[in-house]
């Protein structure tokens, strides 16, 4: 499996991933400037793109270190129960924050 981060490009694969679970009706523009603001992963599985995780990483004000904050974690319905949401927060909770 492939994770890496979403670009512009993804705007169909994270649309068509997050509605499984989510009313998504945001445009392509309005997605490239949610993009901007947060880090969205991508997972690949089988040359198909499967999950991913909105997230953010920041200071909060009840901690003195930088906390993951997840806005989304979705996967395919018939990718779950396989570990990919979990490899997906492993990673995100690596990164550094941007």
């Amino acid at each position: 499996m492939l994770i890496r981060f979403a670009n512009s490009d993804d705007y169909i694969a994270i649309k068509n991933i997050v509605k499984e679970n989510f009313d998504f009706k945001a445009l392509k523009d309005e997605f490239v400037i949610y993009l901007k603001e947060r880090d969205i992963l991508l997972a690949i599985k089988d040359d198909k793109e499967v999950a991913c995780v909105i997230y953010e990483i920041r200071k909060d004000i009840f901690a003195s270190k930088k906390v993951l904050f997840v806005n989304y974690l979705c996967v395919k319905k018939e990718f779950r129960a396989l570990g990919i949401g979990k490899a997906l927060i492993k990673k995100s909770s690596r990164l550094p924050a941007s």
